[in-house]
């Protein structure tokens, strides 16, 4: 058994992590967010639901309105906590949409690992099955939403300045409502996120005073929200809060990695979705912003 004394500075190291990864250069509200959720300390939850599943489902990718693409953010914490994942002995598969697929696979590539399998979901299969008929899960497992959208109160999904997304993307967001509602078997539902338009945010409360942000707000619940800057920090949260529990040293991304995958993803055709540029940005933030947030975390994780 560990020591307590062990057990609470890994839980201490995981709150600094927790509200390093919070830190909101974009403006997003991130604190606020935080607050209404009452989510300190749901980083440590849903890393302990990961060490436990024996598979962990990742589902990204955010379409960006004008172009069939997605957004920079996202691909890269799903990548990096796919292959921690599978570092830690982990079976890991990708569920992703057909103008995803691209940008992820180049990504994964540039990452140097392989799933163990991914599966591509489109609006027609999605319609044409049943739920167990889409996800055959035979054994404990997460579900992970990383930077991915979930439906609004009238079945559409919506950009953060409300701009209806059309056509609309395939409703993996039903994936993490059948989970929630139990239709899959001991599955632990889980997201990465910074928007409230995005899978996992039905888990704080609404503003109704805020009339655009009701009108993007998702309905969609998970068992662990973890909400950071943007969505890919919250998931190098996620592999810097397993590296502690797991004490291991080698599961959080190099900074030099971090450009390697940035720019495999953007090359493929993943953009700032804020400004619709391709290069290496995320939410408008530089690629030495999110280098620094590794390295930060790389820090943390020497104390």
């Amino acid at each position: 058994m560990e020591r307590v004394g062990n057990v609470r500075n890994k839980e201490k190291t995981i709150l600094a992590i927790e509200e390093l990864i919070g830190e909101d250069p974009v403006g997003r509200g991130i604190k606020q967010v935080r607050e209404r959720g009452r989510l300190t300390g749901a980083l440590g939850e849903a890393a302990h639901s990961l060490l436990k599943a024996e598979a962990t489902y990742i589902v990204t990718g955010f379409h960006v309105v004008t172009k069939r693409t997605v957004e920079t953010d996202g691909l890269l914490g799903a990548i990096f906590l796919g292959r921690a994942l599978k570092q830690l002995g982990k079976e890991v598969y990708f569920i992703h949409d057909p103008e995803t697929l691209r940008p992820l696979w180049d990504g994964i590539a540039a990452a140097n690992f392989l799933p163990t399998l991914a599966v591509q979901l489109t609006r027609e299969t999605m319609a044409a099955k049943k739920p167990e008929g889409l996800l055959k899960i035979a054994k404990s497992a997460c579900l992970v939403a990383i930077e991915r959208h979930g439906r609004a109160a009238d079945g559409n999904y919506y950009t953060m300045k409300g701009v209806k997304i059309e056509p609309s993307p395939a409703p993996l967001d039903q994936l993490f409502l059948n989970a929630y509602n139990k239709e899959f078997k001991d599955v632990t539902t889980i997201s990465c996120a910074d928007g409230l338009n995005e899978i996992g945010m039905n888990n704080v409360p609404r503003d109704s005073n805020i009339q655009a942000e009701e009108r993007i707000h998702s309905i969609v619940p998970v068992n662990h929200l973890v909400v950071a800057g943007t969505a890919n920090w919250a998931a190098y949260g996620l592999i810097a809060a397993l590296s502690v529990l797991e004490s291991r040293n080698d599961l959080l991304q190099t900074e030099e990695e971090e450009e390697k995958v940035l720019k495999a993803v953007v090359d493929a055709g993943a953009v700032n979705e804020i400004t619709f540029e391709s290069g290496l940005t995320v939410d408008t933030l530089p690629l030495n912003k999110h280098q620094e947030i590794v390295r930060n975390l790389r820090l943390l994780l020497q104390t």
